[in-house]
């Protein structure tokens, strides 16, 4: 069957995408595709989110993934969004949670300079304090995730999507490649036959 997309941000976000996506598609003769879906949807808002996947077979799997988003959330503010996706997905046929950018202060407080000074810069123009939602390591995390009713599974953006990614384009060499690996995590959640544990984060 065909994938059914959509794209969800905050509005100013949106209007700019829609913009840009409008240029594009005049520039190069692109017909939109009803498949692919750009609208506004606050993802610490549950009913905004039931609202962006109202389209969707309630009996077909859905895939929530959040890429860039959660470096710049709150602990409580991420507890919000784990709970949003865990009611989301169980109202599908089953479904997934990826997050590439959870963060852990293990690994922060071994940045180098040059990465620090980066985050300061990206905080002062966003006015959002980077990884303020960061876990103390791996087993913090999961232990969040279980309380919310997920299990996790750790892998490989190298090993899952090669030809989706810039790496096999770019003819890295192996050590670099072997480099990078632990570096682009994907986390893939699915909700847990038990349930969520208790909602205090």
């Amino acid at each position: 069957g065909s994938l059914h997309y959509v794209e969800t941000d905050l509005r100013d976000v949106v209007a700019t995408k829609l913009a840009l996506l409008t240029d594009v598609r005049r520039r190069h003769n692109i017909a939109p595709n009803p498949l692919h879906v750009t609208t506004v949807a606050d993802v610490l808002d549950l009913d905004q989110l039931r609202a962006a996947t109202a389209g969707f077979e309630r009996d077909q799997p859905l895939m929530v993934l959040c890429e860039g988003l959660v470096g710049y959330l709150t602990r409580e503010e991420t507890g919000r969004l784990t709970t949003n996706v865990h009611s989301l997905l169980t109202q599908f046929s089953g479904g997934w949670w990826i997050v590439p950018d959870f963060a852990f202060k293990t690994e922060i407080r071994e940045l180098p300079p040059e990465r620090i000074r980066l985050r300061e810069a990206i905080t002062g123009v966003t006015q959002r304090q980077l990884d303020a939602s960061a876990f103390e390591d791996s087993a913090d995390l999961e232990s969040f995730l279980h309380r919310a009713g997920f299990d996790m599974q750790v892998c490989s953006q190298v090993d899952k999507t090669p030809s989706f990614s810039t790496i096999a384009a770019l003819k890295l060499s192996p050590t670099v490649i072997e480099r990078m690996r632990p570096l682009l995590r994907l986390w893939v959640m699915t909700p847990s036959l038990a349930g969520p544990a208790s909602a205090r984060w």
